[in-house]
């Protein structure tokens, strides 16, 4: 700790002390604390009730992570601002090219996985691919993506599930992108539920690390990419490449 001494030539000079052992000024401070603590109530405990608090003292750098990119702490809550949605009304051109209002509610839902080897060489695992199907049919997952697969390039629709594989590069890497053709990505007024089709979807780019694939639906027309970057390993070049 650093003890002050008194001014000299104009300036304050400080003297560190690495420990309290040696020093018999602080040796005696801290048994006659320890001694008033003991016998009277002139040192009270802090009201702080751990119990309670130990469970928020993890996330207190909410506060302050502005930094990292969160909105404004205000009254206690994160300020997240609402973003501009579009209408609820959706249109849809017919064959005979008139416009078409429809009113659907949606509700997809995406996950990402390191499965570390689907493959069916001696990495591989008997009877995990069927898991994971049923698991994404368990936690009705909508879309699914997965890296270090280490499978071979290909598509498959097993399990009501459509699969595109980017394909492995010498037994390591290998991303998949996963469609659940069994779980409804939204119903319509009439309560009717609205699902993703195979034809919905054209793979435009891939190799062992990305997969970019284009999905043209009634509900949801845009693109959907699964990546896999180095890990801390390679070098800096190849990881911001």
């Amino acid at each position: 700790m650093p003890r002050i001494r008194a001014p000299h030539r104009g300036n304050l000079i400080l003297h560190h002390i690495r420990s309290h052992a040696g020093d018999p000024y602080n040796e005696f401070v801290d048994l006659v604390a320890k001694r008033e603590a003991q016998c009277s109530f002139n040192l009270r405990q802090v009201g702080l009730n751990m119990q309670k608090w130990h469970k928020i003292f993890p996330h207190l750098w909410l506060v302050f992570g502005r930094r990292a990119g969160l909105p404004q702490w205000q009254d206690g809550v994160l300020a997240a601002v609402v973003p501009q949605l579009p209408c609820t009304s959706s249109s849809q051109t017919s064959e005979s090219g008139v416009s078409q209002e429809a009113t659907v509610k949606c509700a997809i839902s995406f996950a990402t996985a390191n499965v570390l080897s689907l493959s069916k060489g001696p990495d591989g695992h008997g009877g995990k691919l069927h898991y994971l199907f049923d698991q994404m049919h368990l936690f009705r997952l909508n879309v699914l993506g997965l890296q270090e697969c280490r499978s071979e390039e290909g598509l498959t629709t097993s399990h009501n599930i459509l699969r595109f594989m980017s394909g492995q590069r010498q037994g390591q890497g290998g991303v998949e992108l996963w469609i659940n053709m069994r779980q409804p990505i939204a119903h319509d007024a009439q309560g009717q539920p609205v699902f993703f089709a195979e034809h919905q979807f054209q793979v435009v780019f891939r190799d062992h690390r990305r997969l970019l694939v284009r999905v043209t639906s009634t509900v949801l027309d845009g693109w959907l990419f699964v990546a896999h970057a180095p890990h801390s390993g390679r070098s800096r070049q190849e990881r911001e490449d």
